[in-house]
C-alpha cells in the first residue's frame, strides 16, 4: 500500500455502534478495492454502547485491515464526544471521515478525488447519497475528505451539542466550503435497516440549539418478516460490495 506522500498514513475516522456486521459491511467497501489508489491509513474509531456486540470483536476486525489503529470504547453513548475523541486525534493533512453505517456503491480513485479537492479550493469533498451538489453547500457528515483545518472545529466541541450543526456554523464563520464529488449515487445508507430488524427507530435531533445525543433511539416492534427482508437486504450489499473491489 502506497503512502500519503510526505505526511505518512492518512487518517480514518469513524464513529461506531457496536454492529460489526455493519462496520464490515462499510470498511469493506471502502477499503477492500472500491476507493483506488488508497494510501496507508491509521483507522481512529469511538465505539459507543449501543448494539450488542462484543467491542473486543470490533478490535479484531480493525486488525483483519490494518495494525495501525486506536480505538475509543465508550462507557455511554454521546455522539458529539465521540466525534470529539475521534476528530482531536487527526494528524494528517487530510482524512476520511467514515461513519459505521454507509456503504460505497461505486468506485472511486484517491487521487481523483483529493485532487478534486485541491482544484476547488475546497475544505471538504463528501460523497453523494443521491443527486451530487453541484455547488459550495454546507458541511456534511457523509462520507467524505477533509483537510486537517476541519477537524480543528471539533477541539472545543460541546457535548450537549449537534456535532453537524456545529460544523456547519463553523465552516459558515471560517469560510470553509464543502462541495460533493462529481458523481451521483455513491453511498448507500445502511444504519435505518439495522434499526428496522433491530425494534430501533432512531430518534430526531431537537430543532432547538443544543442537546441532542444520549439517547440516540426509540423502540418498535420487529419480527421474523423484519428479519428476512433484513438479511435479503445484506445479500443485496455484499454483491454489491464484491463488485466494487474487483
Amino acid at each position: 500500500m502506497r503512502t500519503n506522500g510526505s505526511q505518512g498514513p492518512i487518517d480514518i475516522v469513524t464513529t461506531a455502534l457496536r454492529r460489526v456486521d455493519i462496520l464490515k459491511m462499510t470498511y469493506d467497501s471502502f477499503l477492500l478495492g472500491g476507493v483506488k489508489n488508497l494510501p496507508e491509513y491509521k483507522l481512529i474509531v469511538n465505539v459507543d454502547p449501543l448494539g450488542s456486540d462484543d467491542p473486543k470483536e470490533i478490535e479484531k476486525l480493525l486488525r483483519s485491515y490494518t495494525k495501525n489503529y486506536s480505538i475509543n470504547i465508550s462507557e455511554s453513548p454521546n455522539f458529539s464526544n465521540a466525534v470529539k475523541w475521534c476528530l482531536q486525534k487527526v494528524e494528517s493533512n487530510h482524512y476520511l471521515h467514515i461513519e459505521d453505517d454507509w456503504v460505497l456503491k461505486k468506485q472511486i480513485d484517491f487521487e481523483k478525488w483529493k485532487g478534486y479537492l485541491k482544484l476547488n479550493e475546497l475544505s471538504q469533498c463528501a460523497l453523494a447519497e443521491g443527486v451530487y451538489r453541484e455547488v459550495i453547500g454546507s458541511c456534511t457528515f457523509r462520507p467524505h475528505l477533509a483537510k486537517r483545518e476541519c477537524a480543528l472545529i471539533y477541539k472545543v466541541l460541546d457535548g450537549k451539542k449537534d456535532p453537524e450543526k456545529t460544523a456547519q456554523a463553523e465552516y459558515h464563520l471560517n469560510n470553509y466550503s464543502s462541495m460533493d464529488y462529481p458523481d451521483s449515487r455513491m453511498i448507500i445508507g445502511t444504519g435505518r435497516k439495522w434499526a428496522k430488524h433491530n425494534g430501533l427507530r432512531k430518534r430526531q435531533h431537537p430543532a432547538e440549539p443544543g442537546g441532542v445525543v444520549d439517547d440516540w433511539f426509540s423502540y418498535r416492534a420487529t419480527g421474523f418478516l423484519v428479519g428476512m427482508e433484513y438479511w435479503l437486504y445484506k445479500r443485496r450489499l455484499q454483491k454489491i460490495i464484491e463488485k466494487i473491489s474487483l
